[in-house]
């Protein structure tokens, strides 16, 4: 994992945020950033992750 970014619609919500993201990420964790959003794509939902990933090459057969 790359990237991470976070959208809040209330940065109340960010220890919410953090917990989940140490329950789904491990140390290295990748890098984020959290912005406070004034509604996101659905109605009702709080927040959203948005993921940059790479996934490593395989060796050259």
């Amino acid at each position: 994992m790359l990237k991470v970014a976070l959208f809040v619609t209330d940065m109340a919500c960010f220890p919410d945020v953090v917990a989940l993201r140490k329950r789904f990420f491990r140390p290295p964790y990748p890098a984020d950033s959290i912005v406070q959003v004034s509604a996101l794509a659905l109605p009702g939902l709080l927040f959203e992750i948005e993921a940059i990933a790479a996934r490593p090459r395989q060796a050259d057969r």
